[in-house]
């Protein structure tokens, strides 16, 4: 007889074997319980880690990318400013000419650069208010050598004005907002 059968025919032993049986069974189920969840418990801490390194490259890349528009941007208005502060030199320039030498028969020309410093100038700027104040008080003053004594005020005044205008275009090229 074999071992089998014999186990069969004696109840305690078909007992014990069936005890046996499901604790082997159960215990290697429970090891390939315990082995997946370690493993699944791994794949997500590390799929977790590499979230985490993706979220941080992705803002890091996103502040770069931000820094690089906003200096692209300053760029952009210090090319503008500067197209601004050679209009203002012609102008002013123009301007300055036409009243150190004009008479009577220049009003119109002289008007018109003055509608053009006028139409450029930011009145909120102190120094722009400054120049303008002076420019028009000068065209306002009849006699040509009141207006030449005027020169070195309305020179001063647009000095000023093309510097404070040169300091920020040198910090848009830096990429330094105003």
């Amino acid at each position: 007889m074999s071992w089998l059968s014999e186990i069969a025919h004696d109840q305690g032993k078909v007992t014990l074997f069936a005890a046996i049986s499901g604790m082997i069974v159960g215990l290697t189920g429970a090891s390939v319980a315990l082995i997946i969840g370690w493993r699944q418990g791994t794949s997500s801490r590390l799929a977790a880690e590499a979230a985490k390194a993706s979220a941080e490259a992705s803002t890091t890349t996103a502040k770069a990318s931000e820094r690089t528009a906003r200096a692209a941007g300053d760029r952009a208005i210090a090319t503008m400013r500067l197209q601004w502060v050679q209009d203002l030199r012609k102008i002013l320039s123009e301007y300055h000419s036409v009243l150190v030498s004009y008479e009577s028969g220049d009003y119109r020309e002289v008007s018109e650069l003055g509608t053009h410093l006028d139409l450029m100038l930011n009145l909120d700027e102190p120094e722009q208010k400054a120049l303008w104040e002076v420019a028009d008080r000068m065209f306002r003053t009849k006699d040509k050598n009141e207006r030449v004594l005027m020169d070195p005020e309305l020179m001063a005044a647009g000095r000023l004005v093309l510097k404070r205008e040169w300091q920020k275009i040198k910090l848009e090229q830096q990429g330094v907002s105003q």
